[in-house]
C-alpha cells in the first residue's frame, strides 16, 4: 500500500511540474477586410487647449483577430490638420521636435548610430468588438505653431493595420483658436 501511495504522488507531481503542454491558440492577425475603423477628433482640457484624435477598430470577423502595433519610431497614429492647403503633420513635428545632433568621435569623424527595434504590442479582438486602438494628444499651440492662422481645420488620422497603412481616415473637423496665455 505504501508503495502505491508514492507512485500516485509522484504522478501529481509529475503532472503539477510538466503542466499541460496545451497552448492557447494565437488569433489570426486582423485583416483589412475584417475591420471596421473610425477617428474622431475633440478638442480638450480645461481650456479646450489640446487636440486628441483617437482611431476605434471594430472586429467584423466570425472569429478572434489579433491587432498588433509596433510602436519603435515615434506615436503609430498621424494626426493631419488641414486647410485651404495649409497643412501641419504629427510625424513632421515629431521628427522635428525629436532632432537629434549627429554624434562625431575626437578626429570629426561621424560616428554610425544602428537602432533597432523589436517592441510589438498585441490585443485579442473578440468577433464584434471594439477596441480604442490608437490615440494621440497635441496643444493647440503646438499645431497652430507660427505658420497656421485660427480657424476651422478637417482632421485625419492615419495609421497602420498589422503593417498596413490607413489611406487617411476623416476624423472630423475641429475650431483652433490659440489658447489664453
Amino acid at each position: 500500500m505504501r508503495h502505491c501511495r508514492n507512485y500516485l504522488a509522484c504522478a501529481i507531481a509529475s503532472i503539477s511540474i510538466n503542466g499541460c503542454h496545451h497552448e492557447a491558440p494565437v488569433p489570426e492577425p486582423l485583416r483589412v477586410e475584417d475591420v471596421r475603423s473610425t477617428a474622431r477628433s475633440a478638442l480638450v482640457g480645461l481650456n479646450l487647449d489640446t487636440l486628441r484624435v483617437d482611431v476605434t477598430v471594430l472586429n467584423t470577423a466570425k472569429t478572434p483577430r489579433a491587432l498588433v502595433i509596433r510602436a519603435c519610431f515615434g506615436n503609430p497614429l498621424v494626426i493631419k490638420v488641414q486647410r485651404e492647403g495649409r497643412i501641419w503633420e504629427s510625424a513632421a513635428w515629431e521628427r522635428e521636435k525629436a532632432h537629434t545632433p549627429t554624434p562625431h568621435d575626437s578626429a570629426g569623424k561621424v560616428i554610425e548610430e544602428v537602432f533597432i527595434c523589436s517592441a510589438m504590442m498585441m490585443r485579442e479582438l473578440p468577433p464584434g468588438r471594439s477596441v480604442l486602438a490608437y490615440s494621440s494628444s497635441t496643444t493647440v499651440r503646438e499645431v497652430l505653431g507660427d505658420s497656421l492662422p485660427p480657424g476651422r481645420y478637417e482632421i485625419r488620422a492615419f495609421f497602420s493595420l498589422n503593417r498596413r497603412s490607413s489611406k487617411g481616415l476623416p476624423a472630423g473637423e475641429v475650431e483652433l483658436r490659440a489658447p489664453p496665455t
